[in-house]
């Protein structure tokens, strides 16, 4: 086998739903990447660091296949509105920001809420980062999974090339 340092790099977008739960089809695509391109490529497995499909991928990446591949997570920065970014900025104030989840902040001052852009955000930072390929793993079909979707669209606009998009029934 070549040396990791001698090795040309080989990013793999994975993008996916938050209920993505087939985790044999996560083993599946990952070993067939690896068996594909691992023994000439060092694969490099970048995910927006989500539940569902990008936890799987991370699970499986540092578990079971740990060592023959590089995990790459980028999470969203919810917290965080930005007004001056170049392609997905925040409106002007901050009318909106959303409560997570209205019933337990309900009547606390102190909740901020969060930005629901900053996922559109990460998506764009990982379509310009570039990879050779994108996965999307779905539950639904990929005009039902917004954040798949969006991803899916800004890969294709950066020329990241091919996109596979895997519909299953997800897993029990």
């Amino acid at each position: 086998m070549i040396s990791d340092a001698l090795r040309p790099v080989l990013r793999v977008l994975f993008t996916g739903s938050r209920t993505y739960d087939d985790k044999l089809m996560v083993r599946v695509v990952l070993n067939g990447l690896l068996e594909a391109f691992g023994p000439t490529w060092q694969l490099v497995f970048v995910h927006g660091a989500a539940p569902g499909l990008d936890q799987l991928v991370h699970d499986v990446a540092t578990g079971e296949l740990k060592g023959s591949c590089v995990v790459e997570p980028h999470p969203a920065d919810w917290p965080t509105c930005d007004w001056t970014h170049p392609v997905v900025p925040c409106p002007p104030g901050t009318d909106h920001r959303r409560i997570r989840n209205y019933r337990h902040n309900q009547g606390d001052p102190e909740a901020e809420g969060y930005c629901p852009l900053a996922g559109f955000r990460r998506n764009q930072l990982m379509a310009d980062l570039g990879a050779g390929l994108c996965s999307a793993l779905v539950d639904k079909p990929l005009a039902n999974s917004r954040g798949t979707n969006d991803m899916v669209e800004r890969a294709a606009r950066a020329g990241i090339d091919p996109i596979h998009v895997i519909t299953t029934g997800g897993r029990p």
